[in-house]
């Protein structure tokens, strides 16, 4: 059997601050720009133009392996598809690709994605069960 670890339990914060010696500043303008920006961020992510969606559901010609495939999003709407793929690719926890104006999903993803994008604004119609 190994030594016993001795553990100092008390109440102040550690002394020991590997950044105490950094002397950085920020002026209040930095600071306002930084929150400006990130506040247009949030924004940015959070609006999506919503729409019609339709999915479908593939299994031909990909060795027996399912495929989640949701299309027909609105022109206007093809610079958010990158952004849009992403969060939604997020959420589901599984891989994918952007394949011209069609999103691919790997598995059955259908119901789980319908509802998050439902969530965003979109109106999903197609292969639901």
């Amino acid at each position: 059997m190994g030594k016993k670890k001795v553990r100092y339990e008390s109440q102040e914060a550690p002394s020991n601050n590997p950044f105490g010696g950094l002397d950085i500043s920020f002026s209040e303008e930095e600071t306002q720009s930084y929150e400006a920006e990130k506040e247009i961020e949030e924004t940015k992510v959070e609006s999506y133009a919503g729409g019609l969606v339709r999915v479908r559901l593939e299994k031909k010609g990909r060795g027996g392996k399912t495929v989640t495939i949701f299309y027909g999003f609105e022109r206007n709407q093809k610079n958010l598809l990158t952004d849009l793929f992403k969060d939604l690719k997020k959420h589901l926890a599984t891989g994918g690709k952007v394949v011209e104006d069609e999103l691919e999903f790997q598995g059955d993803q259908r119901l789980k994605a319908a509802d998050w994008l439902g969530a965003q604004g979109y109106k999903v119609k197609g292969q639901l069960k």
